[in-house]
């Protein structure tokens, strides 16, 4: 269904020329004689023709260079004078007097425009476009009017009037004739001849231009007439001419069908190249309009979607003012907008809502409001004259969300293509903004805590840094009120936790009642509360902390009043940050339990709570970084197998490491800072024999040369931990960097995964050999089914890349156990050792719990569920096997029970048919027996000795023993070596037992022969 149109054609003018009074003024028309499309076509054509320098010298020339960027945007406009300026410096610049002109010709050679062009040619032919070229002009410049006087089947004649006072001047008739020459082009036809009859520069009172184009039709009956001219002619000749003129007449007939030939082809070409022009627009309008869509969808913040929205809107119709509204009950209210004035907003809104069933059917479009009921006043505007409106509903299955419309000062000035691309720009639009409130809903409930009904903390954190965002931007100052209830434990021991939540609903109640309406009064969790103070200080804030804290006292437990302890900080303008600010208040929390509870103790700036932006020097200095160091070990055996460095700054005792880190960032020293920790860090010298050592460096320090300077040359001992704290060096730098890490022999770890800042995209990035799992992931793991999900996912990316998954901040035996039956090989936290000085023990009894168990010198981990056996050759199985196994070599042996020996299948050092008694092999002989695979890794001091002289001998760190098949009862074992130590997780030890279920039949036919 095509747009609605309030009034469609030229708009009314008089003898002279002149429009209606309540269009628009002379002085409005004159200031938007020329638009962006024009000034960015003279800077194209000039670069084209004398290249970059002669733009400079037309921008010097005419005064313009400060306004390079303008006149390249299309969206904006420019009065007369600085068109005539731009023009006159072209002309001189290149030397040519006909620039104008030979410009307007050459506008199907640049990318600009594309969306007139699009709707141009969505017009079909030449001459839809001349019924429309009022419209058309518009586009280019509001001082002229351009008139169709005179039609008929590929001709016009065309009259450029002037509206606004300025007279005409020889460029704009040259444009213009420029131009019109190239109409015919956009539908795959010859250039139009163009004539200039009456010329308002040279005295007539308009301007008058002769537009003639073949049409397609006239050339189709050109052609077959003059074929068929040339046949009967030749005929003629044949009949009645003296022989002798035969060839001649036949030579004329020739002539007349080459003519014709090259006609046809001329026009094939001319078709060809507009083909080519159109499909190259296509695509790049579609390239745009694509990524317009997906900047959109992959938005979900509802006031992002709708900046986006707006930002976008302009690709649909070019460059007009934009008004979005939004649908509240029954009424579209304004809701952002891109300059346009209060009373045309007020119309705008009244006039959206009055039309709601027709923009619902279909596009809208008025030609001219002054006309039009309800927007008349809108043409008349002093600031912001509106002659012409298109607007779209943003509907989205059946529910109108709202309305986008576009805005043209002139009268008649949408194309129908325009209202087309609109109204498709407003569904797609409508779909991400519905989705947007749908996610913003789903916040809202996810943002309440369940018990109190009060924010929770996600809720709080966000309502702190939207408040700190607008004291950024406005000044003033902000408060934040940390509460904690005194000997709340007890309560829920003697009284119990139902009696408890009560108290909690009562706290609730009793601090919402303290404060303001729009204070932001949050449970962080357990007995911990917050309050956001908008607008306050600290003195205001404690007076706020000692109201609620008294409210608190008249809630008994056991005859007695309840109390709680308060902190409080506050902060103003732009060097307000809110996790500091809840930092600070927290710690000034903490203080006043630590002085006796029940009172407010207010954070002194001044105290030791010191900003680290204030200490760097100090931090920078010698000894202002001190190393600690958090062992490693490996979950299957207990092993030791790294530290990893920590950093602690004795000047700050009472901030955590990161946030000192992310402070130095801020003040633009944070790679000096990660390289003074790294020095720090080295400085204590090698750890034990064998053992690794993790320094941490986020991808900007890694990417820096103090960083580089810190490092020894030969790497082999370090791991290096990347973190994305933030995106400030570009990804060629970054695989430099790592590049060169590897070519030192370090190894490289990705930290944090599972935080949100290590996704999986710096995981593909960064390739790394360990991926370390983020406490936040790790804790509560054994009771949470979405945290062992995502903590298998990166077990099953390390399986497939090769690399290890490293557990931080391990604090529970039972998330121990859970992540290693999630495949997740080393670990460290508080339950393993705390960090220390140079070098720290381990927990050897949590270990032996926690590790895997260990019979015969073989570490056995319990797989993964089995699949059954593997199909295929015993080639292609033990090609599968060794890419599952990361092994090197791979050798199988047959159970000989009657001699109680093994026999061997495939072995590279032994070859087939050696024997050897299964005495000699513990560990295999368990696997047989037992039918459960196991490892053997060459830092475990309990395995096997048989086993790992085997390893030494063949030059491997780990080995994989797989019964064939999985079971009670084998009749042979599978072993797998591999080069690196990192061993195998239950998923792959469960693909191993299907690839190995697979060689039964290979195996026992190699027996029988040996």
């Amino acid at each position: 269904m095509g747009p609605a149109r309030a009034q469609v054609g030229a708009v009314a003018a008089d003898a002279e020329g002149v429009t209606r009074a309540g269009e628009l003024s002379a002085a409005d028309r004159r200031a938007r004689a020329c638009s962006g499309l024009t000034s960015r076509l003279i800077l194209s054509y000039v670069e084209r023709e004398g290249g970059g320098h002669a733009v400079e010298q037309m921008l010097a020339r005419s005064g313009l260079g400060p306004q390079e960027a303008r006149l390249r945007d299309e969206n904006a406009w420019f009065d007369f004078d600085t068109k005539m300026t731009l023009w006159a410096a072209a002309e001189e610049v290149l030397g040519d007097p006909r620039v104008a002109e030979h410009a307007g010709e050459a506008i199907l050679d640049f990318s600009l425009g594309d969306g007139l062009k699009r709707a141009i040619q969505a017009l079909g032919t030449p001459d839809m476009l001349f019924r429309n070229v009022v419209r058309a002009n518009s586009k280019f410049n509001w001082a002229h009017r351009l008139d169709l006087v005179q039609s008929s089947p590929g001709r016009v004649r065309l009259r450029y009037v002037d509206l606004s006072g300025v007279g005409y001047h020889r460029y704009d008739c040259e444009y213009t004739a420029g131009l019109l020459r190239t109409v015919p082009q956009l539908f795959g036809l010859p250039p139009a001849q163009v004539h200039h009859p009456r010329c308002g520069a040279r005295g007539a009172q308009a301007c008058e231009f002769d537009v003639t184009w073949v049409s397609r039709p006239l050339a189709q009956r050109t052609a077959v007439g003059a074929l068929v001219g040339a046949v009967a002619g030749l005929t003629v000749a044949g009949a009645v001419a003296v022989p002798v003129l035969l060839p001649a007449a036949a030579a004329t007939a020739l002539a007349g069908g080459a003519a014709l030939a090259l006609r046809r082809a001329s026009l094939a070409s001319h078709r060809m190249r507009a083909l080519e022009r159109e499909v190259h627009q296509q695509k790049e309008a579609s390239t745009r309009m694509a990524s317009s869509l997906g900047d959109l969808s992959a938005e979900l913040r509802l006031d992002e979607v709708l900046e986006k929205v707006m930002a976008h809107a302009r690709l649909a119709v070019g460059g007009t003012e934009l008004v979005l509204l939004l649908r509240d009950r029954q009424a579209m209210d304004l809701d952002r907008h891109t300059g346009v004035p209060a009373e045309t907003l007020a119309a705008l809104e009244r006039w959206a809502s009055d039309q709601a069933d027709a923009l619902r059917a279909a596009p809208v479009v008025v030609d001219d409001t002054a006309s039009a009921p309800g927007l008349e006043s809108l043409a008349t505007d002093p600031q912001l004259p509106i002659g012409s409106v298109c607007a779209a509903s943003l509907t989205y299955r059946d529910e109108q969300l709202g309305t986008l419309i576009a805005l043209a000062a002139g009268a008649t000035v949408f194309l129908p293509h325009d209202s087309t691309a609109l109204g498709s720009y407003a569904a797609q639009a409508a779909i991400a903004i519905s989705n947007a409130r749908l996610v913003e809903r789903l916040e809202r409930q996810a943002g309440e805590d369940a018990l109190t009904g009060l924010a929770n903390q996600r809720a709080f954190h966000q309502a702190c840094v939207g408040e700190a965002s607008r004291v950024g931007r406005h000044g003033g100052g902000m408060a934040i009120v940390a509460l904690d209830l005194d000997h709340f434990k007890p309560i829920n021991d003697v009284y119990g936790h139902p009696f408890g939540d009560e108290i909690l609903r009562s706290v609730a109640e009793a601090v919402r009642e303290s404060v303001r309406p729009h204070d932001t009064v949050s449970r962080l969790g357990g007995e911990e509360f917050a309050v956001l103070l908008p607008g306050a200080d600290a003195s205001a804030a404690r007076a706020v902390a000692d109201r609620m804290r008294a409210a608190m006292g008249a809630i008994l437990v056991g005859g007695r009043p309840l109390s709680c302890s308060a902190g409080v900080a506050a902060g103003r303008g732009a060097a307000v940050d809110p996790e500091q600010l809840l930092r600070r208040a927290d710690r000034a929390l903490y203080t006043a339990k630590a002085r006796g509870r029940n009172r407010t103790v207010v954070h002194d700036p001044r105290g030791p709570g010191r900003d680290p932006a204030e200490a760097l020097d100090e931090l920078l200095s010698d000894g202002g970084v001190v190393p600690i160091f958090q062992p490693v070990v490996s979950v299957a055996t207990g092993s030791l197998v790294a530290y990893e460095a920590l950093a602690r700054f004795p000047a700050l005792p009472e901030h955590p490491a990161q946030e000192v880190f992310d402070a130095a960032r801020r003040a633009g020293a944070g790679a000096r800072l990660e390289a003074a920790a790294l020095r720090a860090a080295l400085a204590a010298g090698p750890p034990p024999p064998g053992i690794l050592l993790n320094v941490n460096l986020s991808l900007s320090a890694l990417c820096d040369d103090e960083a580089w300077a810190a490092l020894p040359e030969d790497l082999s001992h370090l791991v290096v931990e990347v973190t994305e704290e933030e995106a400030l060096v570009s990804e060629t730098e970054v695989e430099r960097a790592l590049c060169l890490v590897r070519e030192r022999g370090g190894r490289v770890a990705v930290d944090d995964a599972g935080a949100g800042s290590a996704g999986l995209r710096q995981l593909v990035q960064v390739r790394p050999e360990v991926v370390k799992l983020d406490r936040s992931l790790v804790r509560g793991i054994a009771s949470d089914p979405a945290r062992q999900a995502l903590a298998a996912s990166f077990a099953g990316f390390a399986e497939q890349t090769g690399s290890t998954v490293c557990a931080e901040g391990i604090e529970d035996i039972d998330d121990l156990r859970a992540l290693t039956a999630l495949g997740v090989l080393f670990a460290q936290g508080f339950l393993i050792a705390r960090p220390g000085p140079p070098w720290p023990g381990v927990d050897g009894s949590v270990l032996e719990a926690a590790a895997a168990p260990l019979h015969a010198g073989v570490r056995v981990i319990e797989p993964a569920p089995f699949s059954g056996p593997s199909r295929g050759g015993a080639r292609d199985i033990l090609e599968r096997m060794a890419a599952v196994t990361g092994a090197v070599e791979t050798e199988m042996w047959a159970h000989d029970a009657l001699s109680g020996e093994l026999v061997a299948v495939q072995a590279q050092r032994s070859g087939p048919g050696a024997r050897l008694p299964l005495a000699a092999r513990p560990a295999q002989a368990h696997v047989l027996r037992v039918g459960d695979a196991g490892q053997v890794l060459d830092y475990d001091d309990q395995a096997c000795p048989a086993e790992l002289a085997e390893l030494a001998a063949a030059g491997c760190r780990a080995a994989l023993l797989v019964p064939i098949p999985p079971g009670p009862g084998a009749r042979g074992v599978l072993i797998c070596r591999a080069l690196s130590a990192r061993g195998w997780g239950p998923d792959a030890i469960a693909r191993a037992e299907s690839l190995a279920a697979g060689l039964v039949g290979d195996l026992a036919g190699s027996a029988a022969q040996a």
